[in-house]
């Protein structure tokens, strides 16, 4: 239990079409952590997220034997690091750290 390993659907894919991937759920976990009080409390035994494979993301845990810690990971928001890395329709940069107006991408 010093690690969890997720496999992702390769069916999984963003409300655009393109395939949920293992990029964005690493990104996912690194940007709620780094800008989020809550999330970086939430998942303070996480120590990292590698992408073991292109449909497989392994989670490494500060602590062993902990077997809330998976259970948690399951609830990890993944988000589209493409559409939030881009620009919206006035070409202007997404921030994921402001409010936005604009509908966000869903899957």
């Amino acid at each position: 239990y010093s690690s969890a390993t997720y496999r992702l659907d390769p069916r999984a894919k963003w409300h655009d079409g393109k395939p949920i991937t293992t990029d964005d759920v690493i990104w996912s976990f690194q940007v709620l952590k780094a800008n989020s009080p809550m999330y970086s409390r939430y998942f303070e035994n996480v120590t990292e997220a590698i992408a073991v494979s292109d449909r497989e993301v392994e989670f490494h845990f500060n602590q062993k034997g902990n077997r809330e810690l998976p259970k948690i990971l399951g609830d990890l928001v993944v988000l589209p690091k493409h559409w939030w890395e881009g620009t919206d329709a006035s070409g202007k940069k997404r921030d994921i750290t402001r409010p936005t107006q604009e509908p966000p991408l869903g899957s």
